[in-house]
């Protein structure tokens, strides 16, 4: 079997995807000690695990910004935060040469944490990626396969600590000996990853080509579609500002902020309250969390299930949504002191299950929105990396407020009524769930995304399935049906970037290329139309989305 340019790309996106993922599952387990080796403090533990996703926060836009201005070009991008990332394992490692001084020790754990946390806000190119070469009725499945190899490589990362918990060595780099041990070879690992990740995107990831943006689309009087260019004031800055403060653009942004903070609150307040309430040690917690990564995997095989039936991403998140309702009420109320250890775990398979069936459709109804505003559009990349900053940034405030306002202490607990190891604060979990299914049916009865489509002359109706990925809305048609573009109508000049992008996307997906029967039909006339508008270049040409 030979791979396609798209297929060795989309490749490379997962594996770089594993490697971040059993990068940040191998230095987790083994920091807290790393740090006390160094003689540092339980704070500092805290502001280096904050500072990793605060610096992921910062340089998420960047990326993006970085994308959009380079004409979606991703390869510099994605390869330069790699080698911060490699530079930040290498101080990660080195700064057990200065055990001997805390203050200088500390500071380059924590650089090493800052830069890693760079290098870790590539993911937001990738979906950003998926974004700019998948049609909107693949993302799904497409960014749900993406955030599959991340929870395999969560899963599967724990286990190197086995792999570096033997290691007992030494050399000597820059005139110092340093022993090389179980936790400082954790900085050595982060680099050899790295330049794993960094090889994949050299040599498999091809730039997909300047993103052609989407036009207005009008019918003149002779019954032609035309197309203009966006004009300066809907691209514009103002423009911009205003198209994120719609509904339709909070609303993804704020659900992905709610289920990053729900998954932070089980992450920071299980260990703690199942050691009051049952005794457990880490041992006991680890095998329950770990257990989560097989859950999400399963819940994400269904989610790729269901997109592939057809079900709509609103529905999913409405149902990830309910899971978190139901779960978190019996997080809060089946959480209680010297009760049965199946009444903390249930509550948190319950909870994320949910995790999955939002996560790549949540993206998806974001990225529609997108494409449907001009002044958004044309800045994929950045709002790509703005919907991140999101999780980023309930990464790096819940854990503070879930210890400080959500955990009960000990003898609060036992002289409460119930005995609970949750305040009412943890019911946030609940509150902003409803939310999101309130925006969402919200956002789906009073704006919906509109398409118009047209019967062209061989009397073939269009169909969501075969809308452009980079045509726009035409204002006035037959029929209407809800999706992220406008079919064009055959008659008139074919766009090719569209009919390449369609067809690579769908052999990426493992889709039949021709798979309804009016499809020869349709082949037929793009044929003709690529061969009138382009007898010299010659058909293959236009079917190579990566020119």
């Amino acid at each position: 079997m030979v791979l396609t340019n798209s297929q060795f790309a989309l490749l490379s996106l997962a594996l770089v995807g594993i490697v971040d993922s059993v990068s940040y599952m191998v230095v987790t387990p083994s920091l807290i000690f790393y740090i006390e080796q160094a003689h540092g403090s339980n704070k500092q533990y805290g502001i280096i695990l904050s500072a990793f996703s605060f610096a992921s926060f910062c340089a998420k836009p960047v990326l993006g910004i970085w994308v959009d201005s380079a004409g979606n070009k991703f390869r510099l991008p994605y390869l330069t935060s790699i080698v911060l990332a490699s530079l930040g394992g290498f101080l990660y490692f080195y700064a057990s040469a200065f055990a001997d001084n805390t203050s200088t020790a500390i500071g380059m754990i924590l650089a090493g944490r800052i830069l890693g946390g760079f290098g870790a806000a590539n993911n937001a190119l990738g979906f950003a990626y998926v974004a700019s070469v998948i049609p909107s009725k693949d993302q799904t499945k497409m960014n749900n396969l993406l955030s599959m190899m991340r929870i395999v490589g969560m899963a599967a990362g724990p286990g190197f600590n086995l792999l570096l918990k033997d290691i007992n060595t030494t050399v000597t780099i820059g005139g110092r000996t340093i022993v090389v041990d179980s936790l400082n070879s954790v900085g050595l690992f982060l680099v050899a990853s790295n330049i794993m990740g960094f090889l994949f995107i050299f040599f498999l990831l091809k730039e997909p080509g300047k993103k052609l943006h989407k036009k207005h689309s009008s019918m003149n009087a002779a019954g032609e579609v035309v197309e203009e260019d966006y004009t300066e004031e809907e691209t514009s800055q103002w423009a911009f500002i205003k198209g994120i403060c719609t509904v339709e653009i909070l609303l993804p942004l704020f659900t992905i902020f709610v289920f990053n903070s729900n998954f932070q609150l089980i992450e920071t307040g299980f260990a703690p309250a199942a050691y009051h309430a049952l005794g457990w040690g880490p041992v006991q917690t680890s095998a329950v969390l770990g257990s989560t990564s097989i859950v999400i995997f399963v819940n994400m095989v269904i989610v790729g299930i269901l997109s592939d039936r057809g079900v709509r991403d609103e529905i999913m998140v409405m149902i990830g949504s309910s899971s978190w309702i139901f779960g978190g009420t019996m997080l809060y109320f089946m959480w209680v002191a010297n009760t049965e250890a199946w009444k903390f775990v249930l509550p948190v398979v319950v909870s994320i299950c949910g995790f999955p069936f939002i996560a790549a459709s949540n993206r998806s109804l974001f990225t529609r929105r997108v494409d449907a505003h001009p002044a958004l559009e044309v800045r994929h990349a950045f709002m790509q990396a703005l919907l991140s900053m999101f999780a980023s940034v309930a990464g790096f405030l819940t854990p503070s407020f879930v210890a400080t306002f959500v955990l009960r202490e000990s003898e609060e607990v036992e002289n409460s009524q119930f005995h609970r190891e949750l305040n009412p604060l943890a019911l946030y979990i609940v509150i902003g769930p409803i939310l999101t299914v309130l925006g969402v049916i919200y956002v789906s009865v009073f704006k919906p995304l509109e398409i118009e489509v047209f019967e062209d002359e061989y009397n073939v109706t269009g169909t969501e399935e075969e809308a452009g990925e980079r045509t726009s809305l035409v204002p006035k048609g037959r029929a209407s049906v809800a999706g992220r573009s406008s079919s064009k109508v055959l008659t008139q000049k074919v766009d090719q970037f569209t009919e390449a992008n369609r067809r690579m996307s769908v052999q990426v997906m493992g889709i039949p290329q021709f798979d309804h029967a009016n499809e020869d039909k349709r082949r037929s006339s793009v044929f003709a139309q690529l061969t009138i508008s382009q007898p010299e270049e010659g058909v293959e040409v236009a079917y190579n989305p990566y020119d």
